[in-house]
C-alpha cells in the first residue's frame, strides 16, 4: 500500500511543547512531519501576544507552529468579531500551505473539540479526531463542549482513542467506528539512556536509595495528600518528582508540606531529552493519581507508565481504568496502606528477570515509530476509500 503524504493541519488547545512537556501529540506530529508537512495551530493569543506577520514559526523540518498574526488578533468584547477573525485565519492557513509549497488537499487533524468549527474550511481530504484525554470532564471545560465533540464525532473520517475507557464513553455519545490507538514510548531515547546510565544527573547524586520516582506534571490529578502520607510513613525512602509544577490554590499548602519533608525532592521541569536519564536512576516508578470513577484522571492513559516500562522499572499506580489491562507488569494501590505494601514488594522484586523482560518487550512493541506507521496506514486506507481505489 502506498502511504499518502498530504499536508496535515493540526489543532489542539495546548501550545507545542507547552512548558517543555513532550505529550502524545508532540511525539506523533514530530514523527509525522518526517513524511508530511505539518502546521500545528492553537487557540489565538490576545492582541498583546501575537505571532509575527507570517503567523507561523518553524519548530522542526516540515513542522510549523501557527498562532494568530498581529492583524488577526483575539478580541474579548465581540463574539461576532471573534467568529469573523476565526474564519479569516482559515484562508490565511491555506495561503501558508501554498506559500510553503503544498498544493494537495490537507488532512485536518483535530486533538480537541473546541476546534469543531474548523471542519469544512480547507477543502480537506480527511477529518481525523484523536482523543487522548477526557475533555468533557477537564477542569474549566466550556458548557458547549459536548455539542462540539458530537459534531466532530459525526463528521470525522477517522477517530483514534487512546484507551478503551475513553472509547466506551465516546461510543455512548455517538455510535460510530472508533480506533483504539494506545500511547507509545520513545524506545530509542531510553535505550540510549540505558547505555549511558553511569552516575546519572548531578542533582540526584546526594539522593539516597531507594528512590521512588514520579516523572511528569504535578497538577490536580496528582494525589498529594496520599504522597504525603506515604512519605511520612517511610522516612528512609526518597521521593523524587521531576516535571513542571502546576498546582491550584487548594493544593498549594499540600505541596508546601511535601517540600518540607527531608525525603521529598521536587526538582522541577527538565528538558525532555534528559528525562530518560532520571528514569534510569530510580528504583520504583509511582503514579499516584486521583481515581474517582467517572472523573478526569480516572480515564488517564499516562505516558509515564510506558516510559517506566522502557526504563525497566517496577510500577505502582492508582487503580485507573487504563491500568487494569497490564497484569503483572504493574501493581495498583488505592489506600495509603496499599501503597506502602505495594512499594515494598516492588522494591523486593525490582530485579526479577522475567518481569524485566516483559516490561522491556512491551516498550519495544509499542514505540512511537510503530504508532506513527499505524496512523499513516489508517490515513492512506481512508483516502483510498474516498478515491474509490479499494
Amino acid at each position: 500500500m502506498k502511504l499518502v503524504q498530504n499536508p496535515i493541519l493540526s489543532f489542539d488547545a495546548a501550545t507545542f511543547m507547552e512548558k517543555g512537556s513532550m505529550m502524545s501529540r508532540e511525539h506523533l506530529l514530530t514523527r509525522l512531519a518526517q513524511q508530511h508537512l505539518v502546521i500545528h495551530s492553537t487557540p489565538p493569543q490576545d492582541r498583546h501576544h501575537p505571532a509575527p506577520s507570517g503567523g507561523y514559526r518553524s519548530i522542526g523540518e516540515k513542522l510549523y507552529h501557527y498562532t494568530n498574526p498581529w492583524y488577526l488578533p483575539r478580541v474579548y468584547k465581540s463574539t461576532y468579531a471573534n467568529e469573523w477573525l476565526s474564519r479569516t485565519r482559515s484562508p490565511h492557513r491555506r495561503w501558508l500551505l501554498r506559500k510553503i509549497g503544498e498544493s494537495a488537499p490537507p488532512i485536518l487533524y483535530l486533538w480537541h473539540p473546541i476546534f469543531s468549527n474548523e471542519i469544512g474550511r480547507y477543502g480537506e481530504k480527511l477529518v481525523v479526531y484523536h482523543i487522548y484525554d477526557d475533555y468533557l470532564n477537564l477542569p474549566g471545560s466550556a458548557p458547549d463542549l459536548e455539542a462540539r465533540e458530537k459534531h466532530i464525532l459525526r463528521n470525522a473520517d477517522l477517530v483514534f482513542v487512546a484507551n478503551e475507557a475513553l472509547l466506551e464513553t465516546r461510543k455512548k455519545l455517538v455510535d460510530r467506528e472508533y480506533i483504539h490507538l494506545p500511547h507509545g514510548v520513545d524506545v530509542e531515547l531510553f535505550e540510549t539512556a540505558r547505555l549511558r546510565a553511569g552516575t546519572g544527573p548531578s542533582d540526584l547524586a546526594s539522593v539516597p536509595h531507594p528512590r521512588l520516582g514520579y516523572m511528569g506534571r504535578i497538577n490536580a490529578k496528582v494525589n498529594l495528600e496520599l504522597v504525603h502520607h506515604v512519605a511520612c510513613n517511610r522516612p528512609a525512602w526518597s521521593f523524587v518528582f521531576v516535571g513542571p509544577v502546576d498546582t491550584d490554590e487548594s493544593d498549594s499548602s499540600l505541596l508546601s508540606k511535601l517540600r518540607a519533608l527531608p525525603n521529598v525532592y521536587i526538582l522541577g521541569a527538565r528538558p525532555y531529552e534528559e528525562i530518560a536519564s532520571y528514569w534510569m536512576q530510580i528504583d520504583v516508578a509511582i503514579i499516584p493519581y486521583r481515581h474517582v470513577e467517572g472523573q478526569w484522571a480516572f480515564f488517564g492513559s499516562p505516558l509515564k507508565l510506558r516510559e517506566a516500562f522502557a526504563a525497566d522499572k517496577p510500577v505502582v499506580i492508582s487503580p485507573l481504568r487504563d491500568a487494569q489491562s497490564y497484569g503483572d507488569l504493574l501493581m495498583t494501590a488505592k489506600s495509603g496502606e496499599d501503597w506502602l505494601r505495594c512499594i515494598e514488594y516492588a522494591l523486593r522484586s525490582a530485579s526479577d528477570p522475567d518481569l524485566s523482560e516483559k516490561r522491556r518487550a512491551y516498550a519495544r512493541g509499542n514505540s512511537w515509530i510503530a504508532r506513527t506507521i499505524e496512523i499513516r496506514q489508517y490515513l492512506s486506507r481512508a483516502i483510498m476509500r474516498k478515491d474509490g481505489d479499494c
